[in-house]
């Protein structure tokens, strides 16, 4: 339940600053506005496109924890992919500094709320389907009653 609490709120998290990056595309169009208010339109995408990040701390943080607590004799997801969420759950969290820190490392672009994040989502996006798609070969395997499963042919 969890998950899918998060499933439902993360992405409503993301139209807002996407509403506010339609907001400074508009204000962009006419450059002869005041540098203050194209600062200030800048500074509200920013704080809420990356400050919104740390929901996901809750959603990977809740997918290791059940990788951890499949006690099946052939798990969904590998105890190491477990580690791996809690890993990107401690990468996201910095992400909640950036309405406190106007510059360095924990700001809106500091390398702890935009670098490690980014390079560690993207790790984490590319093992997740790696190995749903092994999940998923694995419970048609079980459906037929362990027979081999054809080997799909392109084209």
């Amino acid at each position: 339940m969890i998950q899918l609490t998060t499933a439902v709120v993360a992405p409503t998290g993301w139209v807002y600053p996407l509403a506010v990056l339609a907001v400074l595309a508009t204000a962009a169009c006419r450059p002869h506005r005041d540098p203050a208010l194209m600062q200030l339109l800048s500074d509200q995408f920013w704080l809420t496109y990356v400050g919104v990040a740390v929901i996901f701390v809750v959603n990977v943080a809740v997918i290791g924890l059940s990788a951890l607590l499949d006690r099946r004799p052939e798990p969904v997801f590998p105890r190491w992919f477990a580690w791996l969420n809690f890993v990107l759950a401690i990468a996201f969290f910095p992400g909640v500094f950036v309405y406190v820190a106007t510059d360095g490392p924990f700001a809106w672009d500091g390398v702890f709320t935009v670098v490690v994040p980014s390079v560690v989502f993207v790790v984490w996006k590319i093992a997740m389907i790696v190995l749903l798609l092994r999940a998923v070969r694995s419970e048609e395997r079980e459906a037929l009653g362990e027979r081999e499963l054809p080997v799909p042919v392109a084209g």
